[in-house]
């Protein structure tokens, strides 16, 4: 709004076109990706682990897990799925051009309604953030009934949108009329309705639709700020019309707390001041001048007061008033040129990124930044609007995903430390394992191992019941010829008699061993012949141990060079990511700078012009005085 004081107020009244003009509200709050279906399975792990990061705004842990789980196969039942969410998560860091092609990639003959029409809807999206209009129209027109009802409304608020954009109001009323009652969408389409019908030429119905959704009932923040808008809409159109007792109706209905109370406060003043009821628009002015200096509105009301005492003759106090005036605009256009040169030399962007960090959604509150950073009570709609908190998350995200290379960065030498630890130990515990001697101990256990072969078949042939005795039987039969030979060298001492006794004996024992050895020779011959069995596995899985310890004697020094070109290799890579990390964020900055440096400037020029018209009302004062 923009006050010209004296004769010109048909200009004051026509500038309330500019906010009729502004007032078109796009849709109702979502994220980039779209609303996903809550009630869809989850059929993949993974796919289910990056969509609890995505609904938690983790965006780049939940693109991560994505990515991985494609590189390695591991989404088998939901791939399209997974790259509509990868898409939105495109969409949500900037990255429309690989958003685009992997929605592209998706659409074919075989893909599902449900499907296709989800893709079109998110192609249209991006392209409308992209600002490609027609094209964003094009992929809207292709969607047929088979999207998810909320997206669906959603997808026709923006082609009514961008048609009035166009100013093709009579389409765009069209598409809004169509849309179903009783959702928070129905009360965005009713209001961008009566701001099509109104743009059309149909004032009476337009304002018939922004009348409605002035009078809605609703706790909901975002409705309550919607009908605010709208009956500052009708009561700045009914302004401008001079209608100003029924537009005076309208700004009364704008809650005095709401974001809108400033430009309802000073439209009301000028609603009374139509009707020449200076004193009473004196009071709402003065009122509106005593809050904070945070929009255009209450920066007018310091003139408006100033017009006001002049009207009613108070030429003192409105003298006094445009001094204050122009004494306030000239320490805010100090204020705001310093503002600029702070955001230009970047001294505010750590400050900002700081407080995204701080906060789990990377989001930026008013107050905390009102509290620290006084000069951004000047950029109050641009700190809350979704264009500078998109812009100050990626800042954000670029940041940490810095601190993320620097981390693995860090880390690199430690895996250098590792592999070197790891061959040290290599080289010197393989002569251990693999002495030079090794291969002709090998050798002669074969040999020892063939003479028993060799005996074993001799014993067998021979039925050599000795060879298989045990070592107590052994020693028995031995005892046993012992005695033999004592009997022979005896007996020719003793009687027959008693000899033949002796000898009996003898014979009845050794025949008792012999016996049990006989009766037992077989079994005793399958565990000689199991031994000889399991001394040649041993010798063999030995000479197969030999081998694959000369293997990996071979090999090993060539996994050792290939992990360190590995390791080479990530680190050439974490410096490359780091410099275009760096680029990319002193680009992101200037963005941010951008953003804010134009709203600085543009209310500097604002404040330039109060200043002008407040030097320029008070000379002519001062004039007035001079002549009486």
């Amino acid at each position: 709004m923009f006050v010209v004081i004296g004769n010109h107020r048909s200009k004051k009244i026509l500038a309330a076109g500019v906010l009729l003009a502004a007032a078109v509200i796009p849709f109702a709050a979502g994220n980039a990706a779209g609303k996903l279906d809550d009630k869809k399975t989850v059929l993949d792990l993974d796919y289910g682990v990056a969509l609890y990061n995505f609904y938690l705004e983790n965006y780049l842990e939940a693109a991560k897990v994505l990515m991985a789980a494609k590189e390695l196969g591991r989404l088998p039942k939901q791939p399209e799925d997974a790259n509509i969410l990868l898409g939105g998560i495109y969409l949500q860091y900037g990255l429309h051009l690989d958003a685009e092609n992997l929605f592209s990639n998706l659409i074919d003959e075989k893909a599902p309604p449900q499907l296709r029409d989800q893709i079109w809807y998110s192609i249209g999206k991006l392209r409308y953030q992209k600002g490609l209009r027609d094209d964003a129209i094009r992929a809207f027109e292709q969607i047929r009934g088979s999207l998810d009802k909320h997206l669906y409304n959603e997808s026709q608020l923006l082609l009514a949108n961008m048609l009035m954009q166009k100013k093709e109001y009579d389409q765009a009323a069209a598409i809004l009329k169509k849309l179903p009652g009783g959702s928070v969408d129905a009360k965005f389409a009713e209001y961008n309705l009566g701001i099509a019908l109104f743009r059309g030429g149909r004032e009476i119905e337009g304002a018939e639709y922004l009348a409605e959704v002035g009078r809605l009932e609703s706790g909901d923040p975002e409705l309550l700020a919607l009908k605010d808008k709208a009956n500052l809409a009708l009561g700045y159109a009914l302004l401008g019309q001079e209608e100003t007792n029924k537009a005076r109706a309208f700004f009364q209905k704008v809650r005095l707390k709401g974001p809108f109370s400033n430009k309802a406060l000073l439209g009301f003043g000028w609603s009374h001041a139509m009707k020449k009821d200076y004193e009473t628009a004196l009071s709402s002015w003065l009122e509106l001048r005593s809050r904070k200096k945070t929009d255009s509105a209450v920066y007018e009301s310091l003139l408006a007061v100033g017009y006001a005492l002049e009207q009613l003759k108070a030429y003192p106090q409105a003298m006094q008033s445009y001094l204050e005036a122009i004494q306030l605009f000239k320490d805010e256009v100090t204020r705001l040129d310093m503002a600029i040169q702070e955001v230009q030399t970047g001294k505010l962007m750590n400050f900002l990124v700081s407080q995204a960090l701080g906060d789990e959604r990377g989001q930026l509150t008013e107050e905390g930044l009102l509290r620290d950073v006084p000069e951004f009570r000047f950029i109050t709609s641009i700190v809350s609007s979704h264009r500078f908190n998109e812009a100050i998350k990626t800042l954000r995200d670029l940041r940490l995903m810095r601190s993320n290379l620097e981390y693995w960065s860090a880390a690199l030498p430690a895996y250098e430390d590792m592999l070197a630890l790891r061959r040290q130990a290599y080289e010197e515990r393989l002569p251990q394992l693999m002495p030079e001697q090794g291969v002709y101990k090998i050798a002669a256990f074969k040999d020892e191992k063939n003479l028993y072969e060799e005996e074993y078949k001799r014993i067998v042939q021979q039925h050599d019941l000795n060879a298989v005795a045990s070592e107590k039987e052994a020693k028995l039969l031995e005892r046993l010829n012992k005695i033999k030979e004592q009997l022979r060298g005896v007996g020719r001492q003793m009687d027959a008699t008693e000899y033949g006794n002796l000898e009996y004996k003898y014979n009845l024992y050794r025949g008792l061993i012999e016996w049990d050895i006989s009766t037992t020779f077989n079994a005793r011959i399958w565990k000689l012949k199991k031994g000889l069995t399991q001394l040649d596995r041993e010798i063999k899985k030995t000479e197969e141990q030999q081998r694959t310890i000369t293997t990996a004697k071979t090999r090993a020094p060539r996994g050792f060079e290939g992990y360190n070109r590995q390791i080479d290799g990530m680190n050439k890579q974490i410096r490359g990511l780091q410099s275009q990390i760096d680029k990319v964020y002193e680009l992101q900055q200037q963005q941010v700078q951008e953003i804010i440096v134009d709203q600085l400037a543009w209310l500097r020029d604002r404040l330039a012009e109060y200043l002008d018209q407040a030097q320029f009302s008070l000379a002519r004062l001062q004039d007035l005085a001079s002549e009486k």
